[in-house]
């Protein structure tokens, strides 16, 4: 089932275009990876699927067009991670994760039904010794762990997530991609932008690989990440291979050292 369809989607500051007439689908149940270089327009795809920067041609989300569904019934569909990890509040971390809850009807003192889902969110992103510290108090990592488990207690169709594993120690990287791939089991469609190629190609099911606002590439891991387009778009050399748990993807040099 598709669960968001950009059609000829773009995306325009004064005489630069960001995003250029994008067409895509995402269907419940996949982890779906955008990456690219710097400013190849990742973040305002996500932001564009949110409504959150206004775009030419049509967004769908479950079906319908963005503009006729109603805040709640967005909050309901889609949960939103952003890059920044900065949380203007002074408030308890369970607080803060108990927002997600909030497109349900339900306030920070939420019902037993509502508590069990925060604290499963709050297992999933190991915080859950963290319930009565406050945000501000937190590294970025930590924030960054906090946030997503909002996110996962709104408990959505479909999570945008922008460079959620950046901070993250190694540990809680790995935790956080395998709990996606987890939630895409049960249904849910996930798409998040990462700039690690080894992780993209090892979690995702599919990669979106985006230049200059276009997506050049849209399939599998190794079918998106060979050496030639590697070098073509991030001006890198590459090793690509394959173990018995996936994609290898090491960059190991410039295409180009003198570019």
């Amino acid at each position: 089932m598709t669960v968001l369809q950009f059609d000829n989607v773009s995306v325009r500051f004064a005489s630069r275009t960001i995003l250029d007439r994008i067409g895509l689908e995402i269907a419940s149940g996949e982890v779906v990876g955008v990456i690219g270089p710097n400013g190849a327009g990742k973040t305002t795809l996500i932001k564009a699927g949110l409504g959150l920067w206004p775009a030419t041609g049509e967004i769908r989300l479950d079906g319908r067009p963005f503009g006729e569904l109603s805040r709640r019934e967005r909050a309901r569909l889609v949960a939103y991670v952003p890059q920044e990890r900065d949380v203007v509040w002074e408030m308890a971390v369970a607080s803060l994760v108990s927002l997600g809850r909030l497109p349900y009807g339900s306030s920070l003192r939420a019902g037993g039904a509502d508590r069990a889902v925060v604290a499963q969110a709050m297992n999933d992103m190991d915080i859950a010794d963290f319930g009565e510290r406050t945000v501000s108090e937190l590294s970025v990592g930590e924030r960054a762990r906090v946030l997503m488990a909002r996110a996962l207690a709104q408990d959505t169709p479909l999570l945008l997530a922008d460079e959620p594993a950046s901070g993250l120690d190694p540990e809680h990287q790995i935790r956080l991609l395998a709990l996606l791939r987890r939630r895409a089991g049960k249904g849910q469609a996930i798409v998040v932008t990462l700039h690690d190629l080894q992780a993209a190609a090892r979690w995702c099911d599919r990669l979106i690989l985006m230049q200059q606002g276009r997506i050049v590439a849209d399939g599998p891991p190794l079918a998106v990440l060979t050496e030639a387009r590697i070098a073509e778009v991030y001006n890198c050399a590459a090793f690509v291979g394959a173990d018995d748990r996936g994609p290898i993807i090491i960059p190991t040099g410039l295409a180009d050292p003198e570019a």
